[in-house]
């Protein structure tokens, strides 16, 4: 298989794109495979993992742009989570409203890069069920959630661990948020005390966890995409459409109703540049 020519060239855009994933797994029902396919890096992200040592790009290249990534989604985790969370703090409707906009507006893009002339009348079955499916799963009450957890016992290091795996499984899939996950295994207000705390054991065992689950999911999303483009597509694209119901916060009819709107027309329009440009 020939190779393409690989070249130590850091991409701020990648970076940047990871810093966007990070970010957004730290807020619960905003997921960070959404914004991986707003930005563009998506189906080169999956193949970079489940195909590391066997796609075109060689193991080297792919290497460099997961460590890339990494780093932004690193960055985006330690320091524009702290700053998404005060957002959440001081404007709630206004920052939701943001980040719907941004995921509202990645629709043309998806549509785009689905292939829809391949569609049949199946893709729309498809689509049906898995945006009926996640609308159920957002209406579903939201779950109470324990105190932060700080000491590790064998017991909870195992469970901090199956955590990892199962939330990261999820930050994979488009449309499914891994801190929702971690919501409802009652384990987030753990992951940002970690965060905060910067507990470097307790991040640990949870990155090594979110390490299994990714790479098992990408060979899975992988194979997928290869196999049924347009198909997975069609599930992703109802997925993400779905996941608006999680986050809508309700709207009030005043200046920070107003505010709201202008805020979902910047994410729109942030997505929109962002489909625009050639793919990281």
């Amino acid at each position: 298989m020939n190779q393409k020519t690989f070249k130590v060239l850091p991409n701020p855009g990648l970076i940047l794109s990871g810093a966007a994933i990070g970010a957004a797994n730290a807020v619960p029902g905003v997921s960070g495979g959404t914004i991986a396919v707003v930005t563009g890096i998506y189906d080169r992200l999956i193949s970079a993992v489940s195909g590391f040592f066997s796609n075109e790009y060689g193991w080297k290249q792919n290497l460099w742009y997961l460590v890339q990534v990494g780093v932004g989604l690193g960055l985006g985790i330690i320091a524009i989570a702290h700053l998404v969370d005060w957002l959440f703090l001081r404007a709630p409707q206004q920052t939701t409203f943001g980040f719907m906009g941004l995921i509202a507006g990645s629709i043309p893009f998806l549509l785009h890069i689905a292939r829809p002339k391949e569609f049949r009348w199946y893709h729309g079955v498809v689509f049906l069920v898995f945006l009926a499916g996640m609308i159920l799963l957002s209406l579903q009450p939201e779950p109470l959630e324990s105190g932060a957890m700080r000491e590790l016992t064998p017991e909870s290091a195992l469970g901090i661990f199956a955590a990892g795996v199962i939330a990261s499984a999820a930050m994979v899939i488009p449309g499914i948020s891994g801190s929702f996950i971690l919501l409802i295994l009652g384990l987030y207000s753990t992951f940002i005390g970690a965060i905060k705390d910067f507990n470097l054991p307790l991040l640990g065992i949870l990155v090594l966890g979110a390490a299994l689950g990714i790479i098992g999911v990408s060979k899975l999303m992988g194979f997928l995409l290869r196999r049924f483009h347009s198909l997975t597509y069609a599930a992703i694209i109802g997925l993400v459409l779905g996941s608006l119901v999680e986050l809508w916060p309700g709207i009030t009819l005043d200046l920070t109703g107003g505010v709201s709107v202008l805020s979902f027309l910047g994410g729109a329009g942030a997505a929109y540049l962002l489909g625009r440009r050639p793919n990281a």
